[in-house]
């Protein structure tokens, strides 16, 4: 139950960060703006390793699991765990690499392992959310909150914010 915990901690730490701390501009590596920009994306490594760390929770809390929720649970991970390594990559490692479009710079391939982690995260959040259908009311609400919660919790300020 305290790795369930972990999860939630890191989904309202995301948000948290999210609306507090979003700079208003970006700007390329070197620049004021940027910096600022950088820092808020170190920030997102510890909720991204808390829901990472939760994620062994939810056949605890949804069992007993299908083939298809147990595939959702490792997905969901295996996601969280990509974006994991492209963020702590792309903002720590090469935080000093320009965004130079069509480049195999390290910076790019960290970004798209970080948008690829967010891909495979949201499908198996979708899909252990929908292959849970049976079972008690809390199992199935705790499942639709994943499915819906976790896609959205990720995207938005990925992409919108």
């Amino acid at each position: 139950m305290a790795l369930g915990l972990l999860g939630v901690a890191g989904i309202v730490l995301w948000w948290l960060i999210h609306l507090v701390v979003k700079p208003a501009v970006w700007g390329q590596p070197g620049t004021a703006a940027y910096e600022t920009y950088e820092a808020y994306n170190q920030m997102w490594p510890l909720p991204l390793a808390l829901m990472a760390l939760g994620t062994p929770a939810l056949p605890l809390l949804l069992a007993p699991l299908h083939r298809a929720a147990r595939i959702g649970v490792g997905l969901l991970a295996i996601g969280l765990i990509a974006m994991l390594v492209g963020n702590i990559a792309e903002f720590w490692l090469f935080t000093d690499q320009t965004y130079q479009s069509g480049a195999a710079t390290g910076r790019n391939l960290s970004w798209g392992l970080f948008l690829i982690g967010l891909l495979v995260a949201m499908a198996g959040a979708v899909t252990l959310g929908l292959s849970v259908r049976e079972g008690r009311p809390a199992r199935r609400w705790v499942a639709a909150l994943v499915a819906v919660l976790v896609p959205l919790t990720l995207l938005y300020p990925t992409f919108f914010g």
